[in-house]
Order: C-alpha cells, then sequence, then structure tokens
C-alpha cells in the first residue's frame, strides 16, 4: 500500500469516528472533522474534504451557526454526485433536507430526504437509512403528516433495533411518542412514553 493510500486510510477511520460521534460527543466530533479536513487538504484528497466538511457543516448547522450551510453542502454534494458516492450522496442530501426543513421549504426538503433514503437502500446503509428516515418523519411531522412521519419512525425503530443502537432506538420512541401525540392519538403515546 502506498503512503498515500495508507494517509487515507488513516482520515478515513477518523472520519467514521467523528460521524460515529456526532450525537454523543459533539466537542470530538467537531475536532476529529476539523484535523481530517486539514489532512485531507495537506493530501488533495477530496473525497475526505467533503466527508469533512459535511461532518462540521452538520454540527455548526445544529448548533445554530450562522453561515451560508447550503452552498457548501451543495458543493460536497456535486463531488459526491460526480464521483457516484453513495454513501457521500446519502448524507448530503440528508444534510440538504435538514437545512431545507429549517428554512421552511418542506417540498424540498421531502425530496432530499426521500432521495437519501432510496440511496441509502441501494446501498444497504443500515446506519445512513435511518438518518435519512428520522429526517424525512420530522418533515412530515413538521407539515403535520403524522401517520406518513410515524410509518418513517417506525422504520427507524426497527433498523436501530436490528444494530442494536440503543440511543437511536431511545430516540425513535420519543419521536414516535411525539407524534402519536400530535396526532392526539393518545393511549398510544403512552406506550411510548
Amino acid at each position: 500500500m502506498t503512503e498515500e493510500k495508507t494517509i487515507e486510510k488513516e482520515i478515513n477511520k477518523q472520519l467514521q469516528e467523528a460521524w460515529q460521534n456526532r450525537y454523543t460527543n459533539r466537542k470530538k466530533s467537531l475536532e476529529l472533522a476539523t484535523q481530517s479536513l486539514e489532512k485531507s487538504k495537506e493530501q488533495a484528497y477530496f473525497k475526505g474534504i467533503c466527508f469533512s466538511k459535511l461532518n462540521i457543516l452538520l454540527l455548526e448547522f445544529w448548533q445554530g451557526k450562522d453561515q451560508n450551510f447550503l452552498q457548501e453542502v451543495l458543493e460536497c454534494h456535486n463531488f459526491f454526485q460526480a464521483s457516484k458516492d453513495q454513501l457521500g450522496l446519502t448524507r448530503s442530501k440528508n444534510i440538504l433536507a435538514l437545512i431545507y426543513d429549517q428554512y421552511g421549504q418542506y417540498e424540498k426538503a421531502l425530496h432530499y430526504a426521500s432521495k437519501a433514503v432510496n440511496i441509502a437502500k441501494e446501498a444497504n446503509y443500515k446506519s445512513a437509512i435511518a438518518d435519512a428516515l428520522t429526517t424525512l418523519g420530522q418533515v412530515y411531522s413538521r407539515i403535520k403528516e403524522y401517520p406518513s412521519a410515524i410509518e418513517c419512525f417506525k422504520l427507524v425503530l426497527g433498523i436501530r433495533g436490528e444494530e442494536k443502537d440503543d440511543l437511536g432506538k431511545a430516540s425513535a420512541y420519543n419521536l414516535l411518542g411525539r407524534n402519536h401525540l400530535l396526532n392526539k392519538d393518545f393511549p398510544t403515546s403512552e406506550e411510548y412514553s
């Protein structure tokens, strides 16, 4: 293995750890993604640059930082589209859905979340399927299509259970309970609480 490939492998490992920590330890996730971004730039490793940026942008978006997230995510999305990287496409489309949801552009949010689900299913990326379904369900909830949201969250619960992801399962239970409550199905809401 060449030195370049060894460094790319190390970057990919660091990026995977950064992504895994995005919910549980955002500070560590941001540090790892920032380090990966610098290493990727030194190597002119564009795939690493884009995955690093997506992780950083997502964390900063969640923090409510004021910047042009849409343009930067679209740049990464275009790279992943050109390189036919399914994981990158899934993540970038999911993040685009989150951004459009936040901007109140629900039709675009539904479009990108649905596309993210489909690509993740084609590639059989279980965790990415669950992430995209969660986003899709949240958009459905926002537009008061609670039965569709509930269906998404039930699927998420099943995937998180298969993956033995207790934190993800807890989140899915919470979302199911909340959406049954919003749908005025109080007995079922209590079952998920």
